[in-house]
C-alpha cells in the first residue's frame, strides 16, 4: 500500500501551528512550580525509637544542689516532629516551703535544627553542677542560628522580675558524662534527618500551586 505524499507533507502553516503548540507547552512548565527535591530515607531505628530513647536518656538526669535543698530534672516530649524540653527545679525551705522554677523550651520542627551545629562542653563543678562532677553539656543550635526556639520562664510562687518569654537560637541538654552526650548528639541528629525527611515527603504530597509569573 502507497502512502500519499500529500498526507504526510509539512506545509508552513502546520509547521507554524506546531512551533505554536510548543512554545505555549514550554511556557506553561515554566509557569508552573518546580517540582520538590527528593530526601533519601536514613536508615536506622525509626523517628518514634529514636525519640523514646532520648527521652529515657534526658529524663535520667537529676541535678542536685544540697547546699539549697534543690534538685533539677528535665522532662522532655515529643510529638511527631515538635519537641518541648523543660528544666523543672523544686527548692525546699523550712521557712517558706517549695519553690518551683520552670524554664520551658520547645520547637515546632526538629528539621529546623542543625545536626552540624551540636557542641559538646565538658562542665566542671560549679554552681550549675550543684558543685558535682562529670556532667557534660549538649547545645544544638537551629539553622542559620535563627530565633527559631521559644524559651519561657515561670514559678511558683511567681518571680517578681521574671523575664518574659522569648525566640532563641539554640536549645540544651544535660548528661552524665561525656560518653552520654556523645550518643545523645547522635541520636539527635538521627532524629532531625527524620524530621527533615518527613517535612519533605510531606511537601512533595500537596497539590502542585502555579507559579506567579511576577
Amino acid at each position: 500500500m502507497e502512502t500519499n505524499p500529500q498526507s504526510i507533507r509539512m506545509t508552513p502553516s502546520k509547521i507554524s501551528v506546531l512551533l505554536l503548540m510548543a512554545m505555549c507547552g514550554l511556557s506553561n512548565a515554566q509557569i508552573g512550580a518546580p517540582p520538590t527535591p527528593t530526601v533519601e530515607a536514613p536508615t536506622g531505628p525509626s523517628l518514634e525509637d529514636t525519640q523514646r530513647w532520648i527521652s529515657e536518656k534526658v529524663q535520667a538526669v537529676r541535678i542536685a544542689y544540697t547546699e539549697i535543698n534543690s534538685i533539677t530534672t528535665f522532662p522532655i516530649k515529643f510529638k511527631d516532629c515538635e519537641m518541648t524540653s523543660t528544666s523543672y527545679r523544686v527548692t525546699t525551705n523550712a521557712v517558706t516551703g517549695a519553690t518551683i522554677d520552670v524554664r520551658e523550651t520547645s520547637i515546632t520542627n526538629l528539621a529546623e535544627l542543625d545536626e552540624n551545629a551540636m557542641i559538646i562542653h565538658d562542665l566542671p563543678p560549679s554552681e550549675e553542677t550543684g558543685k558535682n562532677p562529670g556532667y557534660s553539656r549538649l547545645w544544638i543550635y537551629s539553622l542559620g542560628k535563627q530565633d527559631l526556639i521559644s524559651w519561657r520562664q515561670d514559678a511558683n510562687p511567681p518571680f517578681i522580675n521574671a523575664p518574659r518569654p522569648r525566640m532563641r537560637d539554640s536549645v540544651y541538654f544535660y548528661f552524665q558524662g561525656r560518653e552520654m552526650a556523645e550518643r545523645s548528639k547522635t541520636a539527635f541528629q538521627h532524629t532531625i534527618r527524620l524530621c527533615v525527611k518527613r517535612s519533605a515527603d510531606r511537601k512533595a504530597a500537596e497539590p502542585p500551586k502555579p507559579k506567579e509569573i511576577f
